[in-house]
């Protein structure tokens, strides 16, 4: 038997035909699954310098005199009531309202650190640390985050500003160098 010869146009017409009909399929079925989350709010807690802008990363606080309390930034202004010379700042930067819980870590027995902290609209709160048995305390108010903060207030409920009194008693043994880390942790309720 004789074959016939096919031509290249009705290859190529025959190649097309292929190729339509396999991608024109049909719909057979479909499966759906749920599912179900939840996108957290961002959070971000910093710590600023005296200028608000800084990031604060180490505060050195040189020679301390027992029994004498030393103030950061800068000092005092001596008189009663005492004005620090300056403040550091905490800023929530993100979505999320936080609360701040402070500790002190690697400082000798018997140091005390003293931290006035207030938020820009309401008043001062000391936060006592005595190392001899350290413990983390909170500060009373949230820092409010954006999508929870109150129009009216135009962000002062975000920021805090604070100082550090640091006194070493003379229980410190003295002719020593030490390090501490002051640590300032961020979580979602007033409870920590």
């Amino acid at each position: 038997m004789k074959l016939k010869r096919i031509s290249r146009t009705t290859v190529a017409l025959l190649v097309v035909i292929a190729l339509l009909t396999s991608a024109l399929g049909y719909f057979m079925l479909q499966r759906q699954v749920g599912t179900h989350f939840y996108v957290r709010p961002s959070f971000n807690l910093m710590i600023f310098d005296i200028d608000a802008t800084t990031e604060l990363t180490f505060i050195e606080m040189a020679e301390l005199d027992k029994n004498v309390e030393k103030w950061f930034p800068g000092g005092h202004d001596g008189y009663y009531g005492w004005t620090p010379y300056g403040t550091y700042f905490c800023n929530n930067t993100n979505e999320m309202t936080l609360y701040i819980g402070i500790t002190v870590e690697g400082a000798p027995a018997g140091m005390t650190f003293k931290f006035v902290i207030w938020r820009l609209d309401k008043s001062q709160q000391e936060i006592i640390i005595d190392t001899t048995s350290p413990t983390e305390v909170m500060y009373e108010y949230p820092l409010e985050g954006s999508i929870s903060a109150d129009p009216l207030l135009e962000g002062l409920d975000r920021a805090c500003r604070w100082y550090l009194v640091v006194t070493a008693s003379s229980e410190v043994p003295g002719e020593a160098e030490y390090t501490a880390t002051l640590v300032f942790n961020a979580y979602s309720t007033p409870t920590g």
